[in-house]
């Protein structure tokens, strides 16, 4: 696919090519945060017995009416397990999530007894059959199911696969991403700055990025502008990843080489130039099933194009669903003239319910894009845009 191609159709493709990773089994501590790939079938009833809920006295509720008070036999601890069968006018000193004896079904709070000399007297008046006792399986039953396969393991769905003696999950991994940035101009921030240099600053955003979705690169390199460079480092690091991101070297200048050693190492071009500013130049490929982006060098393009196609194919590549909406829809604040033929994505603020455009919307400038909180979409074929509008905006 080589000619320029729409923002929608760019995303649909996208949505189309990106399929959820393989499956991973891993201790249950690892799997919090992540999508869980199988249902979970409960091995047991939760609770395993019928189990007290407070610190009292267990007896059966129809003795209540038939004797003055109960004769207290058994003394049960939690973590005990009571073998005593409870007869007619018995009762058995019990504790919270203790499991309640034979012939017992109703648990009274210890603050509404009197004892004497091992005669229990009851006057809880409110008191009800199958009071204070958590039945077995009211929670979970055996044999049903617990979670269902895509919900995202919480902390709490985590406490309850543990509850149920389950030590490991199938998750949806979180992917092995690498990250190359070429240019001969670039230099580490901290080292000294030449005549013609620039400080590197696109994988601190992109690393800063992925790290809001709790994600690390797995692999980091740079290298010049140089093909066969190029192509040795893609060829090393796509062997270990599931998604490589190149920044640099995309378009089609004389020292753009990333598109044709992408080529050179069997990555399929799919996307490759998209109608929008900024960020014309992205590219997006493929080499199997790893997923290979590659994003222009301005900063700000990079972000851009980071936020509104990269970072939702890795959400789908986890088969995350964001808990927060990305996507709004509100009111433009003011007036705004663009070109016809590129969708924009300009730099903006959410102020009073209104989608805000800030200044200095080029490319390579990132003061405006460090208090942005949003990027407003304006149409491709649009070129004046009314106060009170309603446009797209992605939250960043």
């Amino acid at each position: 696919m080589n000619s320029m191609i729409s923002v929608h159709e760019a995303k649909k493709i996208l949505q189309e090519n990106v399929r959820p990773l393989p499956l991973k089994v891993v201790p249950l501590l690892q799997a919090c945060g992540r999508v869980l790939a199988n249902d979970i079938i409960s091995p047991i009833n939760v609770p395993p017995f019928h189990q007290s809920s407070v610190d009292g006295y267990a007896f059966n509720y129809n003795d209540l009416s038939m004797y003055p008070h109960l004769a207290l036999v058994e003394e049960i601890p939690a973590g005990k397990s009571s073998d005593t069968s409870l007869h007619a006018g018995e009762t058995a000193r019990i504790f919270t999530g203790s499991p309640l004896p034979q012939g017992a079904d109703t648990v009274i709070m210890q603050e509404f007894v009197e004892v004497h000399d091992n005669k229990v007297s009851c006057k809880d008046e409110f008191l009800k059959i199958g009071g204070n006792v958590r039945p077995m399986g009211s929670q979970t039953k055996h044999g049903e199911c617990a979670l269902p396969k895509g919900i995202m393991l919480t902390p709490a769905a985590i406490g309850l696969l543990a509850g149920l003696g389950i030590a490991e999950a199938a998750i949806i991994p979180t992917p092995k991403i690498a990250l190359i940035t070429t240019g001969n101009e670039l230099v580490e921030p901290g080292k000294q700055l030449l005549p013609g240099q620039v400080f590197e600053s696109n994988s601190y955003s992109l690393q800063a990025a992925l790290g809001e979705m709790n994600i690390r690169l797995s692999a980091k390199a740079s290298v010049g502008d140089n093909q066969t460079q190029t192509a040795d480092c893609i060829r090393d690091l796509l062997a270990n990843c599931d998604v490589l991101i190149l920044t640099g070297g995309v378009s089609v200048g004389d020292y753009d080489y990333v598109p044709q050693a992408l080529a050179n190492c069997g990555v399929e071009k799919i996307i490759h130039k998209i109608r929008q500013r900024p960020g014309k130049p992205f590219y997006f490929g493929m080499l199997g099933e790893k997923l290979v982006f590659g994003l222009p060098g301005n900063p700000s393009s990079v972000l851009t194009c980071f936020y509104r196609y990269v970072r939702p194919a890795l959400y789908q590549l986890m088969a995350i669903k964001p808990s927060e909406p990305i996507t709004r829809t509100i009111p433009l604040s003011k007036d705004y003239t663009k070109k016809s033929g590129l969708t924009y994505f300009i730099k903006g603020q959410v102020q009073d319910g209104l989608a805000v455009p800030l200044g200095a919307q080029e490319s390579y400038q990132m003061n405006t894009y460090a208090r942005a909180e949003c990027l407003i979409e304006l149409e491709e074929e649009r070129t004046e845009y009314q106060a009170g509008e309603q446009v797209t905006v992605y939250m960043l």
